[in-house]
């Protein structure tokens, strides 16, 4: 999977939304705070009083972190809408920001075109952040990517280019697909920028071998993904033709077609899984930008988190 669970991706009206989200919870917690502080009787013990303070000013904290990085990723994504050369603000040590151009980045659309995009690739507090435009020709289509903490290590022992780094002979330990209910031109996208070197897989693989992008309301199935080249050359022969996607009626007949014994799913959620595919799903937490920060915050903090 894609969205929240190897990645977080924002436009600037999600940012905009989720900015407004963390500072109505902030003033819900303030309010809290300022009603236990003024009562004189709050129905608690001193040590529960005690502990509730304790627990809502790390929530506050962890907040107000939250928005400060929130409206940051909003400054900068809305700089590169508005900017015509599509430049980004970045604060230096100092306070003081400077520019920063993006690199026009080759790509191929799902219909096989190709197209430039306006890449700026960051690293800030030593994780690595991505803003690009799926349409280079729609500024409403610019989005900023942030990768899920450890994605390129685990990248790298998918693909062993951690035994090259190491010395050794590469041997790729995982074929790895996609499947999203991401918008396909986007998840396209995303993953060339989640894999810039093409290390598991080549980019023109993409959209023919690995990748589908499965509707709502229709489930993920494990065996479509694993089937997705040849349901994919049968639709671009056939395109008016019966769908070769694996029905209940297609696994009752033939059981052997029943989840693969050596594969593994990560995912954040199981409930867009079908069932039968669920035997082989690693879920996930919710891939939170937080990650970083929350770890400087204290041990205490990451118990308080959600």
């Amino acid at each position: 999977d894609l969205d929240e669970t190897l990645l977080m991706a924002h436009t600037v009206d999600s940012l905009a939304q989720r900015i407004r989200r963390v500072n109505a919870t902030r003033e819900s917690k303030a309010a809290e705070l300022r009603s236990l502080d003024s009562s004189p009787n709050p129905g608690m013990t001193p040590e529960q009083l005690e502990e509730r303070f304790q627990a809502l000013g790390c929530e506050m904290a962890l907040l107000e972190a939250e928005a400060a990085l929130l409206q940051a990723d909003f400054d900068m994504l809305d700089s590169y809408r508005r900017d015509p050369q599509c430049r980004v603000p970045v604060k230096g040590p100092g306070g003081q920001a400077r520019m920063v151009d993006p690199t026009w980045e080759k790509a191929r659309t799902s219909r096989g075109e190709e197209v430039a995009r306006p890449v700026v690739r960051l690293e800030l507090q030593g994780r690595p952040l991505v803003i690009t435009r799926i349409n280079p020709e729609s500024k409403s289509t610019s989005v900023l990517l942030r990768p899920r903490a450890g994605w390129g290590a685990l990248r790298d022992y998918l693909s062993g280019m951690e035994d090259v780094r190491g010395g050794a002979a590469r041997k790729q330990r995982w074929e790895v697909f996609i499947c999203t209910t991401a918008e396909k031109e986007y998840a396209l996208e995303a993953w060339r920028l989640l894999d810039p070197e093409a290390s598991l897989f080549p980019h023109a693989e993409l959209a023919s071998k690995r990748m589908l992008c499965v509707p709502h309301p229709q489930k993920k199935d494990l065996l479509n993904v694993l089937r997705w080249e040849q349901v994919h050359a049968q639709m671009l022969a056939e395109p008016q033709g019966q769908s070769l996607m694996v029905t209940d009626e297609m696994r009752a007949s033939k059981p052997e077609l029943d989840t693969a014994a050596m594969s593994v799913i990560i995912d954040d959620r199981a409930d867009v899984w079908e069932e039968a595919s669920r035997k082989a799903l690693l879920q996930v937490g919710t891939c939170w930008q937080l990650d970083h920060l929350l770890l400087g915050a204290g041990g205490s903090c990451l118990q308080a988190s959600p």
